[in-house]
């Protein structure tokens, strides 16, 4: 079985990052500034090595799209 990440966003709590179903980072930025820069990243331990979670960010007016990439590599989200 391989690693497993969720990402929660709301505007009360912020966006909060699990990995195995633990807490391992969080933001309560309200503004995504550039969307070519990551909008929070963190340093987890894997299975195997250590993994870069970067999220990336769009917003709108009224909506907020982000992405997810792992060491890099696109992994899921919104592609923009």
């Amino acid at each position: 079985m391989g690693e497993q990440f969720f990402v929660i966003n709301n505007w009360f709590s912020g966006l909060k990052i699990y990995h195995n179903g633990n807490l391992v980072g969080q933001s309560n930025q309200l503004v995504v500034r550039n969307k070519y820069e990551p909008f929070t990243s963190v340093t987890v331990v894997g299975k195997k090595d250590k993994l870069l979670v970067e999220i990336y960010g769009y917003s709108s007016l009224f909506s907020f799209k982000f992405h997810i990439k792992i060491n890099g590599d696109f992994v899921a989200g919104d592609k923009f």
